[in-house]
């Protein structure tokens, strides 16, 4: 992911909108078959294991993309947000 996206992820995390916090997922486009996605679980941290965060982010980037998809690739990727 481009650099910047943990501290993007922290703005929305902890904004005061979200008193008890959210989760957030990062997606980012790689071609019209694959998204690289990020999952921060509120309560948990980063973690690659979230079925309902990946189904969104899969449909999301279909939408985005305007995509009549056959089949995505979604890769996990676990970095430093710790």
């Amino acid at each position: 992911m481009p650099n910047g996206w943990a501290g993007r992820k922290d703005e929305i995390a902890i904004h005061r909108d979200f008193p008890n916090g959210t989760n957030v997922e990062m997606v980012r486009i790689l071609n019209e078959h694959e998204i690289e996605l990020r999952i921060w679980e509120r309560g948990v941290g980063e973690t690659l294991s979230s079925g309902t965060g990946s189904s969104a982010s899969a449909v999301a980037a279909i939408h985005a993309g305007d995509w009549l998809v056959k089949m995505l690739v979604i890769s996990l990727v676990v970095s430093l947000w710790r």
